[in-house]
């Protein structure tokens, strides 16, 4: 659909609203509201949403600590992941999830592969960003 131009133009208004909503910062410090537990059982964030800062676009290095103070930026690798892996053990006494991690396999890597039917070692960094969504959205 990225060919029709208010599609294009619909998407671009999104890409936009999200990058001026870390730009609405009032009085220079961040106060994020956040939401333990929502639907989806994780957390989330929100005026701004900095548990989702984007890419690129130089958003992130518009953050600074205050003097004498640090910023803290922690992604636990595939915790989600390592939690259903768990979960589909406990419940059903095998996950082949919870081998490959225990392995040390890069899940949205291995996955991708699986997707593309190409060796691990030739998948690109995009085409493992891609699987994210995938790995992610099945459990949802």
């Amino acid at each position: 659909y990225k060919d029709i131009e208010w599609v294009n133009s619909f998407i671009e208004y999104h890409n936009l609203n999200k990058l001026l909503s870390f730009l609405q910062i009032e009085d220079e410090v961040v106060h994020t509201r956040f939401n333990t537990i929502v639907a989806t059982g994780r957390t989330s964030s929100s005026k701004p949403n900095i548990q989702n800062v984007p890419r690129g676009e130089g958003i992130r290095s518009i953050f600074s600590a205050r003097p004498n103070k640090g910023i803290i930026s922690r992604d636990y690798k595939a915790l989600e992941m390592a939690t259903l892996a768990q979960v589909c053990y406990d419940r059903y006494g095998f996950s082949k999830m919870r081998d490959l991690i225990n392995q040390g396999v890069d899940l949205h890597t291995y996955y991708a592969s699986k997707l593309l039917k190409i060796p691990v070692e030739q998948v690109s960094k995009d085409a493992r960003q891609k699987a994210k969504a995938v790995n992610f959205g099945f459990p949802g």
